[in-house]
């Protein structure tokens, strides 16, 4: 996975490529923090989905899956095609964890952001049950889990 600087989330126009599965092609995601305004300008040209940063309950996912149905009727866009990936990368969204299995069918996959984590204070032992906490959730919802780290320049790839 390849992203811009974190710190330009903020911007319409940022943008990832995933690959969520060994061999699978890699897909264009719009990246999005949780409290993103402009969601339309987001999603022109059309990405596979959403890079969700910031999300912390299950709860995050099924607001903006309601948002992309809307726009995905106004623009004649089939129900489902874009997907979201949320990004953990609080205490507060590990410690919900649990929610995003039953976040709804647009979840594609999980991500855990250890760099966040890290400097949240977190020590290793504590990465570590965030990660296998993460890995659960994804494999109770059916979905990969990502684990992403930050480099120096704040951009996201994975750990």
């Amino acid at each position: 996975m390849k992203c811009g600087p974190a710190t330009l989330t903020h911007r319409p126009r940022m943008r990832c490529t995933l690959t969520l599965r060994t061999g699978e092609d890699p897909h264009p995601y719009a990246v999005l923090d949780r409290a993103a305004r402009d969601l339309a300008a987001a999603l022109v040209p059309v990405p596979a989905g959403i890079l969700l940063l910031g999300a912390e309950h299950g709860r995050d996912v099924a607001r903006l899956g309601a948002m992309l149905a809307v726009h995905e009727a106004e623009t004649g866009l089939a129900d489902g095609t874009l997907r979201i990936v949320p990004v953990l990368g609080t205490a507060r969204a590990v410690l919900a964890a649990a929610s995003f299995a039953d976040a709804g069918p647009r979840l594609a996959a999980l991500a855990l952001d250890a760099t966040a984590l890290a400097e949240l204070g977190l020590g290793e032992a504590e990465r570590v049950q965030a990660r296998a906490m993460a890995g659960l959730v994804a494999a109770a919802a059916g979905v990969p889990m990502i684990a992403l780290a930050r480099d120096a320049v704040g951009r996201l790839g994975n750990a």
